[in-house]
């Protein structure tokens, strides 16, 4: 089952996903703890978990396509909500206010940089504030567990590497900055065994 068996009975349902979350088999975790435990999963929850909003982007991408003449080369930014989506959902779980403003915030924001900036440089480069999602919470839960290995460190590289690219035309020789993402988690896994 899991690596290290955790204490049961003192675990919330959060804490009971979040465990089983880190393991290869996650249904069969959850089960198993679940029925060890006698805690019932929050019904909220499966909806959220299971709400397919990647499968409603697609559709809304598909009919914005060929509903709305020459709207193909926009509308694809449908698919940049996904990563907010879900960080807006685990923070409304944790009560976490920031964690769900951010995503609102950026794609406002990108919206309206997009519809107001002259050709389309709006469209071109205000995507790039929805890494600030990612990377925000990565940060937060780098600092809340004191380790450098939960710092998205690869997301950080391709929101510097496209800003190079698109804003300054630096995509060569810049690419070779993602040959550092696998040095930088090594790192960060032997600094983390260090003080563990």
């Amino acid at each position: 089952m899991l690596g290290r068996e955790p204490k049961l009975d003192s675990l919330s349902y959060e804490q009971l996903m979040e465990e089983s979350a880190e393991n290869d088999s996650y249904e069969e975790t959850v089960r198993e703890l679940l029925a060890q435990t006698g805690k019932e999963p929050d019904p909220i929850d499966r909806v959220i978990r299971y709400f397919p909003y990647t499968m409603l982007c697609l559709i809304l991408f598909l009919s914005i396509g060929f509903g709305v003449k020459d709207s193909w080369r926009y509308c694809w930014s449908v698919f940049i909500t996904i990563p907010s989506y879900y960080v807006a959902i685990q923070s409304v779980k944790h009560k976490n206010v920031v964690g769900i403003v951010l995503p609102i915030v950026c794609v406002a924001i990108y919206l309206v940089l997009g519809f107001t900036l002259p050709g389309d440089w709006g469209w071109k480069l205000g995507w790039m504030l929805l890494f600030i999602v990612p990377l925000y919470t990565s940060i937060q839960k780098a600092v809340k567990k004191r380790n450098f290995f939960y710092f998205s460190y690869l997301t950080f590289i391709i929101a510097l590497y496209m800003f190079m690219g698109m804003c300054l035309d630096m995509w060569h020789p810049w690419w070779i900055m993602f040959l550092t993402i696998p040095v930088y988690y090594s790192i960060a896994k032997i600094v983390s065994h260090k003080e563990e």
